[in-house]
């Protein structure tokens, strides 16, 4: 006699999104920190939706905001890279938003894809280099702009 698993859907549902947090968890713990090199990065994880708006109102600062999640292949592809540049450009804040675990700061911020870049000057969302995907040239091109600004 086989035992099979519930089918209720809300259950499902439940299992689904404890499944995912507990990815999101082990992925930031063994790939956010460290970038390609063995190194580790300057990047930082954000847990908090006030960390976002503290971050984006710096009227000092630069930053760039990537938007990913644990499940996105494209981002698993790119985190090395962008881990790689927030060690080279230690003037730049780099930091890293995942979508499942502060939804409201991914709607906010108007994220409809991962990953997402947003890039920030002295307080104020540079959209002519924003952009979604895992280009790796873009991001290090529009980097470079944003130290420019």
């Amino acid at each position: 006699m086989s035992q099979s698993l519930p089918t209720n859907p809300i259950l499902s549902l439940s299992f689904r999104m404890l499944l995912r947090r507990f990815a999101a968890a082990t992925s930031r713990a063994s790939v956010a920190r460290f970038s390609s090199r063995g190194g580790a990065s300057l990047v930082k994880e954000l847990a908090e939706h006030a960390e976002y708006e503290q971050l984006i109102a710096r009227p000092d600062a630069k930053s760039v905001v990537y938007f990913t999640a644990a499940w996105c292949g494209p981002c698993k592809m790119i985190s090395p890279i962008y881990a790689n540049l927030s060690n080279k450009n230690e003037d730049i804040s780099f930091v890293k938003v995942d979508v499942d675990e502060l939804d409201h700061t991914a709607h906010v911020a108007g994220v409809r894809s991962m990953p997402t870049f947003q890039f920030y000057a002295n307080g104020k969302l540079q959209q002519s280099l924003g952009f979604s995907g895992a280009d790796p040239t873009l991001l290090e091109s529009n980097v470079n702009k944003l130290k420019t600004l």
